[in-house]
């Protein structure tokens, strides 16, 4: 059952900074009430993994994106959208998390095969995560 939800006072006033604030994946406590219409978080359990953002401006502070994911697929395009500083941005953000990247290449059929061949070793250059080319037009190399 799906109901809206709101931090308790308790909960707020103890969190240090908002990425000790619920966020989606975590597993929390609630109280309900308004007929279960309704909810009160009470507790956030410690999260197993989660992906976070740095948040914008000059102070060093983190913005949750989500908790307790298992894999996080990290999609470039082959095409004119390449680039291999975002996705090594994207692979930081999941391996400090504890979250399992796979690398998804798109739009394969747009490129030729020495053309793939140096994208998936620029990736390979950085990470040792998996890698999955695809094109909707030719199919897969896994």
């Amino acid at each position: 059952m799906e109901v809206p939800a709101e931090v308790s006072g308790r909960l707020a006033y103890l969190a240090d900074r908002p990425v000790d604030l619920p966020c989606v994946g975590d597993w929390v406590t609630a109280r309900y009430y308004n007929n279960d219409a309704a909810a009160v978080i009470q507790q956030v359990f410690a999260r197993k993994t989660f992906l976070r953002r740095k948040t914008a401006g000059d102070n060093i502070d983190y913005q949750m994106i989500a908790a307790n994911v298992d894999t996080a697929f990290l999609v470039q395009s082959c095409h004119f959208d390449f680039n291999p500083s975002r996705l090594e941005r994207y692979l930081v953000m999941a391996t400090d998390g504890n979250v399992e990247p796979i690398v998804l290449l798109t739009k394969t059929d747009l490129v030729t095969q020495d053309e793939l061949d140096q994208k998936i070793a620029i990736i390979n250059a950085v990470t040792n995560a998996r890698v999955i080319a695809l094109s909707t037009v030719t199919g897969g190399r896994f």
